[in-house]
């Protein structure tokens, strides 16, 4: 064992753990006890001491570091409520927490940190798979990643700290995710659709409209103001969304999912008309109630609040709009983002550009979830060749060339054989002189 000087703890390797371990003394700050961490690293010494550092630079920012002989669960929470809270947004945290207290928490929350195996975490996922959920009926695959990403995430932290030697969560697989195959209303459809939910009313025509106009997500669209919109230049910039949350209700947020969300959309000439037509309806009729009061929000409600996107989504898109449109009841509003995209890339144009348009953190996203589009579309490159082909053909006259040029080219061509010939003649005379 090596003795630190006073305050920074001991450090020492365990032969039989095969790891270094240290020791650190420190006073809780809510009890003001004398309390000892302990810290491990498969890696290094230097290891250790880092995290020793981290631990008292926390204690001196005030953080309660917890015992380290705790369980998942309390390791969960904790980490959660201090150390992720603000730093995620709030529609994240909610996911977070739900995953936590229900898909861990009541599973394999008893469980100490320290007692936690691959083997076991393997065997939680693969159950969650097909016994997890509210009705105990199963999760699906991306549900099931999405909780083994979170405690990877959770574990790393652990280890950072120095409450774990290593992530075991790391060595677990997930779970394979089967292609999810989306629907793309054709052009007559769309048509109704958009007619259906204009005669429903006003606020259901416009994000119906702007959905399929622009590719918009569903928040997004709930989170446009007028000021986003610039008429003169015909387009508009996605700069927040409308979020629901279980403590607040519907909200603004300005962090957008990616940094690529935030962009600049062209619009189309009838998503501009539709806009005007709306604007003229929301300013002469809707303002006109007497408990409207504008907050400046393309889609309000008669109150000139934020509408809820996912009551809009359920109660009115999919048990009003689709019914009325004959559509099935399995087409999801995002289902009008995929359609937009599948429409461009059909009449096509650049895939770079629909990526932009949808707001992609990459190109390769759009690649994948539009690959069998881009493979269907095999078929009219092949008639666009023939075409350019024909064209071309069409177009090219062939002189007849003289005869004597003819034979003056074979000559020529003769001559050049005969060379060849000569050379390689003389290399094998070489060859077999030497031999």
């Amino acid at each position: 064992m090596r003795r630190r000087s006073n305050g920074e703890g001991s450090l020492y390797y365990n032969e039989k753990f095969k790891r270094f371990e240290g020791k650190l003394v420190y006073i809780d700050p809510l009890t003001q006890d004398k309390k000892r961490a302990s810290f491990y690293s498969v890696k290094s010494g230097k290891e250790v001491v880092k995290m020793m550092k981290r631990f008292k630079d926390g204690l001196e920012q005030g953080v309660v570091h917890i015992s380290d002989k705790l369980t998942l669960k309390e390791w969960l929470e904790y980490w959660l409520e201090n150390y992720k809270k603000n730093e995620i947004r709030v529609k994240t945290y909610e996911r977070y927490y739900g995953d936590i207290n229900g898909h861990i928490i009541p599973y394999v929350g008893k469980f100490a940190l320290q007692n936690l195996t691959t083997d076991l975490l393997q065997r939680h996922f693969i159950f969650l798979l097909s016994h997890g959920g509210k009705k105990k009926q199963g999760l699906s695959p991306r549900t099931v990643n999405a909780t083994r990403r979170l405690l990877i995430e959770a574990i790393e932290d652990a280890v950072g700290f120095g409450y774990l030697a290593r992530n075991c969560v790391k060595k677990t697989k997930p779970i394979r995710v089967k292609h999810t195959e989306f629907m793309v209303l054709s052009h007559d459809m769309a048509h109704r659709l958009i007619q259906v939910a204009k005669d429903y009313n006003y606020q259901s025509w416009i994000v119906v409209v702007i959905a399929i106009g622009t590719g918009m997500r569903l928040a997004e669209i709930f989170g446009l103001t007028w000021g986003c919109i610039d008429f003169e230049k015909r387009k508009l910039v996605v700069v927040q969304s409308a979020i629901k949350t279980r403590s607040v209700g519907t909200q603004i947020q300005s962090d957008l999912k990616t940094q690529s969300s935030r962009r600049e959309i062209p619009l189309p000439g009838f998503v501009m008309d539709a806009l005007v037509e709306y604007k003229q309806w929301q300013e002469n009729v809707l303002s006109k109630m007497p408990s409207y009061k504008d907050q400046g929000y393309v889609v309000a409600n008669n109150y000139g609040n934020l509408m809820h996107p996912a009551t809009f989504s359920y109660h009115v898109f999919k048990n009003i709009l689709l019914v009325r449109a004959g559509i099935s009841s399995n087409f999801r509003f995002h289902d009008l983002r995929h359609t937009h995209a599948t429409w461009l890339l059909e009449a096509g144009v650049n895939v770079k550009v629909v990526s932009e348009r949808l707001g992609h953190a990459n190109i390769r996203i759009t690649l994948d979830t539009y690959a069998h589009v881009l493979k269907t579309m095999q078929g009219e490159a092949v008639k666009v060749l023939d075409k350019i082909h024909n064209e071309t053909i069409g177009e090219i006259k062939v002189e007849p060339v003289a005869a004597e040029v003819v034979e003056q080219t074979r000559i020529e061509a003769g001559k050049s054989d005969i060379s060849d010939a000569t050379v390689i003649e003389e290399v094998d005379e070489k060859t077999t002189r030497h031999k």
